[in-house]
């Protein structure tokens, strides 16, 4: 509920019922919705704990004895809003230049990597959804949140495009539809055999796990499974083996990846942050946090804390994977 855009393209939603089905009701109905609560989450509950980024900054740099650093310089304005300066420096001016040079903003913005990541999100489908417009109008929030950005933040693998993926589903399937009940086993077929290619070709972790069993470590491409693989930090053993030994209602502060399966905690924090009071510490040696690095913790800052969790007796070691490592605070 607090995922701004979502609310945006529940809106988009609405529009398109009236569009397609002449709904009114009920479309105008979740456009109105969308859009008052879009206003209520980003313009009153957001800013409302926004400070509690730079409390939290505070409390690290003081916790961490690190000085000379000032916590202002980095929230003197909207947190996120250094995403998209290449278009402005307030929403308003970000607003007028999307509105007035759309063609221009886009081009400013959009990368290789976003392509990219357009590709692979609509290849798994075989590209059905390219062919409902309309349909895929409604990730538009979504999609601009993402491709406007100035740093890499669209990938199949990063949790900002959530609201895309139902809505190209929802495209392939309206357009399966619409053929004989003989092309649609054929598309459907079809569907199946690009989604696991591809899987494979950007390494989806249930499924290059499921050709390690069942012994098939190279059925598409030679470089489907690196060799490296094993040493990867985002290992699903070492991941598992970790999560099992911190307690469902102990505070916590672990790697970056492994904030899905830590969600549902009370303390989810992302390491170092919060690594001086809460009860079991996940960190990776390998990793450096880009959480962390946007609110000014340097890489430097944050060996300097692992070091001093490695190295201090309130902090016991209770098991290791690889690069992974769970201390319990005492």
């Amino acid at each position: 509920m607090g995922k701004e855009q979502v609310s945006l393209v529940i809106s988009m939603f609405g529009l398109w019922l009236i569009y397609k089905f002449k709904d009114f009701k009920v479309g105008l109905s979740l456009f109105i919705l969308g859009v008052v609560w879009f206003i209520i989450a980003f313009f009153i509950l957001i800013p409302k704990y926004e400070s509690t980024r730079s409390i939290e900054f505070d409390n690290f740099l003081n916790q961490a004895q690190i000085t000379k650093v000032d916590s202002k310089q980095f929230f003197n304005s909207n947190f996120f809003l250094h995403r998209y300066s290449q278009l402005g420096d307030s929403y308003t001016t970000i607003a007028t230049n999307i509105i007035l040079h759309p063609i221009n903003s886009v081009k400013v913005s959009i990368s290789s990597e976003d392509t990219n990541a357009m590709f692979n999100l609509l290849a798994p489908l075989g590209f059905l959804p390219i062919f409902t417009v309309p349909i895929l109008l409604i990730s538009f929030p979504e999609i601009a949140i993402n491709v406007l950005s100035n740093q890499n933040i669209f990938a199949i693998d990063n949790h900002r495009i959530s609201m895309f993926i139902p809505v190209v589903f929802f495209g392939a399937i309206y357009v399966t539809s619409k053929f004989n009940k003989k092309w649609q086993y054929i598309l459907s077929i079809l569907i199946i055999i690009f989604s696991i290619y591809f899987s494979f070709k950007t390494n989806n972790l249930l499924l290059i796990e499921i050709s390690k069993k069942i012994s098939v470590p190279s059925v598409f491409a030679n470089t489907l499974i690196q060799d490296d693989y094993e040493n990867a930090i985002s290992d699903p053993y070492c991941i598992n083996k970790i999560l099992k030994q911190i307690p469902k209602n102990a505070s916590y502060t672990g790697p970056n990846y492994m904030g899905a399966q830590t969600s549902l905690r009370k303390t989810n924090a992302v390491y170092p942050m919060r690594f001086y009071n809460v009860q079991y510490l996940a960190i990776d040696v390998k990793e450096y946090s880009v959480h962390a690095n946007e609110i000014g913790i340097t890489n430097k800052m944050q060996d300097k804390v692992t070091q001093h969790i490695f190295n201090n007796a309130n902090y016991k070691l209770i098991d290791s994977c690889k690069s992974l490592f769970l201390f319990k605070n005492q």
